[in-house]
């Protein structure tokens, strides 16, 4: 193609700056959420996703308005690009196809458009109606057929009860008349029914860490911080509560 003129370079100056703040957002919001002790609120979380969401439409308006250029460029390195220790960079700059799970993205987003054009948007509130009044008698329907007070499914029941791995010592289908968990105990031990609750140790040798009635519950915010990145808790010692 010809020399790229003022006006598109000026183009792909404005696409740098727009990637570039929705890096700074993007990061901003990691780091809010894996530094901040608590975590931050809803109303701030909010405003960093609709920076985000503002971010993004305006990626997208100025890439459409500027697709016959941008689909027309050939990008190549300078001779005095390091591509020898910049190679994975080098890589990625010149990546012609989308990686996978970005084509996957990239086709549902246009799936969702054309539905949305379409004038495909989901239930009408007729059929919600209708969706939640069958999915009610469904529900009683499939309740009723169950033996709830039942240590086996009907579906085990069938298969035979003898064949389902519970990983319990005791055995759940057995009748009234046979000893209990608390007699076979005595039995064997010799002592009496009440549980002798003492410290232990493992395989290892080291010590069982206690329950401790006293300590206060963790907080809410270091359990979904757990859940959602993996940071363990500030009391947490050797993999313990501490």
């Amino acid at each position: 193609m010809a020399s790229l003129t003022s006006a598109d370079i000026r183009a792909l100056e404005q696409t740098r700056q727009r990637l570039f703040q929705l890096t700074n957002s993007l990061g901003s919001l990691q780091h809010n959420l894996h530094t901040n002790d608590p975590l931050p609120s809803w109303t701030s979380l909010q405003s960093l996703a609709t920076i985000i969401s503002q971010n993004l439409l305006s990626i997208s308006q100025h890439l459409n308005s500027h697709h016959d250029l941008f689909s027309s460029i050939g990008v190549y390195p300078l001779p005095e690009f390091p591509g020898r220790t910049q190679e994975n960079l080098l890589g990625q700059l010149l990546r012609k196809k989308l990686e996978p799970n970005v084509e996957d993205w990239v086709d549902q987003g246009r799936k969702t458009a054309t539905e949305l054009r379409e004038g495909r948007k989901g239930l009408t509130e007729q059929g919600l109606v209708e969706l939640w009044d069958w999915a009610g008698r469904a529900a009683n329907e499939e309740a009723r057929s169950r033996e709830w007070a039942d240590d086996f499914t009907l579906e085990e029941r069938r298969m035979g009860v003898e064949n389902v791995t519970t990983g319990l010592r005791r055995r759940l289908d057995r009748d009234d008349d046979e000893e209990s968990d608390e007699e076979a105990w005595e039995k064997e031990t010799g002592g009496s029914s009440e549980m002798d609750v003492d410290q232990t140790s493992d395989s290892a040798g080291s010590e069982v860490n206690p329950i401790q009635p006293n300590r206060p519950p963790l907080p809410m915010d270091d359990i979904l911080r757990f859940l959602s990145i993996g940071v363990e808790p500030k009391n947490m010692v050797d993999g313990r509560l501490g």
